[in-house]
Order: structure tokens, then C-alpha cells, then sequence
């Protein structure tokens, strides 16, 4: 699937020009978060333990490739990306890194180990689904205001309240254990809804660090911490429910959100902030793969060259010539 996401980003790379791939940034997140959502609910067509969903999301997956296969237009280029280590972003924006491996960390433990805890507080299938659905469905709602509210007020504030507002409802959930299904509801929301807008808030408190040529690799250093937690979330999750049983789960998550609470404190104590006026402007940006940081307006323009129009456009967005 990793595979297919770059494929399809890489199009979107190809066909955007610099005058619109801000907006096609946009429309591709949330489509693809509106996926994520709406996946969960595909259980209730079937028997989970059947092969029928496989069969489903099989169907899915081939007709995703077709738009891509029965083009005319050929295919995109993929250059080689500069490189910005990730030590080296550590050092320009800890908070930065920090933030995104944490959203690695929780995303995967909660999205992944969701339907485990859910059939451990015995949630039957239709239930289970629609928890999912609205734990991943609440970043669509709340990713856009929090952007917002960080262009108007510090952003290490605003990740500092995020991080411990999703933490205390992780918290809430881990303490009762299996609360009822409207409360259950109302906290997924908000574990999903926070932590995961937590991503493109980082990344643009990583951006106010950096230059403008430094953007685009990274973007690709910081998928790679984000990976880094997200391969390492479900081990450490898993092993908190076994322990404390199917509220270790979010007791998990809730640990991970007041780390990076108590490490965006320290940077607002400490003054380490950048004023709003300096901020660079909030884009909601993928986690999957880098390739489409270069679809982040914050970026530097490249050159392109529309195949349909057979236009060239200049790193200005105007046409070559002008």
C-alpha cells in the first residue's frame, strides 16, 4: 500500500502546478484521511473471519490502480530528493522530531491495536467499527481548526495544550477501562482528533527552523522519525496490554502524549519558540511517504511541464517565457 501512495503522489507531483498543488495537497489529505475513516466500516459487509473482506479490499486496491494504468500520460519523474539528516533536524527543531515520532508511537498503537481492545471489552463487530471510524475520523474535523488556531498563537503552546488535552482522554479511557459506548465514542474522537494533527503542527514547527531550500528533505527525515515510532508503537502497546490488561492500550498512548507535553513545556519555559508573526503558514502534510512534500506550498517552486496542455511553467508558476 506504501508503494501505491507514492505512485499516486508522485502523479499528483507530476500534474500540480505551482499555482494549485497547495490546494491538490489539500484535497489529497483528506481524501485520504476520509478513507482512513470510512475504512473501519467495511467490516460490517462481512464475516471478519471470513475471506470476503480480503476479497473487498482486494477489489479496492486493483481499482485504485486503473486510473493509473489506463492513462496516456507518461510517467513522472522521480529525482533523487536533497538530504537533511536527522540528526541534524534534531539539533534545529527537537520538538520537531520529538513530535512526530510521538504521533508514530500512538497512531500506530491506537489505530492498529483499536479493534483488539475493542473485541477485549467485548464491542461486537458493528461497534468495533464504528469506534475506529470515529477515532480516525476525528482528525478531519479538528486538523483544519487546530492549523488555525497555530498560524495565530505560538505553536509550542498549542502543541503543549494538543498533546496533554488528547492525553488526559486517553487517560480517562485507560483508567475506566471499558466505558460505555457513547463515552468510548466521545474520547476516541478526541485521542484521534489531537494526536493526529499533532503531525502537521510539528512539521510546521520544524519548518519556522528552516530554510527554504531545507523544507522538502525534511519533510523526508521527518517521515522517517515518524516511521521510526510508528514501528515501535504497537510492540511497547501490545506489551502494556498485556500487563494492564485492554486499557493498557491508551494508557500507552496517554504516556507517549504527556512526554511530549512535558518536552513542549520545557521548550516554552526555556523561551525556545518562534513569535507567530515569524511562523511559516500551516499546511496539512502526509505522514505515508516524502514524495509529496513537494507538494507543500511552503516548499520551494520547481519547474514543471503540464502534459496535457503542454505547457512548461517556471518556478514563479508562470509560464515559461513570460
Amino acid at each position: 500500500m506504501a508503494g501505491l501512495t507514492m505512485v499516486a503522489e508522485s502523479w499528483l507531483n507530476h500534474r500540480a502546478t505551482n499555482a494549485t498543488r497547495g490546494r491538490v495537497l489539500s484535497v489529497y489529505i483528506i481524501v485520504m484521511n476520509g478513507a482512513f475513516a470510512t475504512g473501519p466500516l467495511i467490516l460490517n459487509l462481512g464475516d471478519p473471519a471470513g475471506s470476503a473482506l480480503l476479497v473487498v479490499a482486494g477489489i479496492l486496491f486493483v481499482a485504485a490502480l486503473l486510473p493509473v494504468a489506463l492513462t496516456r500520460t507518461g510517467n513522472p519523474e522521480m529525482a533523487a530528493p536533497a538530504r537533511l539528516g536527522l540528526g541534524r533536524l534534531f539539533a534545529v527543531s527537537p520538538l520537531g522530531v520529538i513530535g512526530v515520532m510521538t504521533v508514530g508511537l500512538v497512531e500506530s498503537a491506537v489505530f492498529g491495536l483499536g479493534a483488539v481492545y475493542g473485541d477485549a471489552i467485548g464491542l461486537d463487530t458493528a461497534r468495533i467499527s464504528l469506534f475506529l471510524a470515529v477515532t480516525l475520523g476525528g482528525v478531519l474535523i479538528l486538523q483544519y481548526p487546530l492549523g488555525a488556531l497555530s498560524d495565530r498563537y505560538d505553536r509550542e503552546k498549542l502543541v503543549l495544550a494538543v498533546a496533554l488535552v488528547g492525553g488526559c482522554a486517553a487517560l480517562v479511557i485507560a483508567v475506566l477501562g471499558a466505558p460505555g459506548f457513547g463515552l468510548l465514542l466521545a474520547l476516541g474522537f478526541a485521542v484521534g482528533g489531537l494526536a493526529s494533527p499533532l503531525y502537521p503542527l510539528c512539521v510546521a514547527e520544524a519548518n519556522d527552523w528552516l530554510e527554504e531550500d531545507e523544507l522538502v528533505p525534511a519533510g523526508a527525515s521527518l517521515v522517517l522519525a515518524y516511521s521510526l515510532g510508528a514501528t515501535a508503537g504497537p510492540l511497547a502497546a501490545s506489551a502494556a496490554m498485556a500487563a494492564l490488561g485492554p486499557g493498557g492500550l491508551f494508557a500507552f498512548a496517554a504516556l507517549a502524549l504527556f512526554a511530549l507535553a512535558g518536552f513542549a513545556a520545557y521548550q516554552v519555559v526555556k523561551g525556545i519558540s518562534k513569535p507567530a508573526a515569524e511562523q511559516t503558514a500551516f499546511q496539512p502534510v502526509s505522514w505515508i511517504s516524502a514524495v509529496a512534500a513537494k507538494l507543500d506550498p511552503r516548499a520551494p517552486a520547481e519547474a514543471g511541464y503540464d502534459a496535457e496542455t503542454e505547457e512548461y511553467w517556471d518556478g514563479d508558476g508562470d509560464e515559461d517565457g513570460d
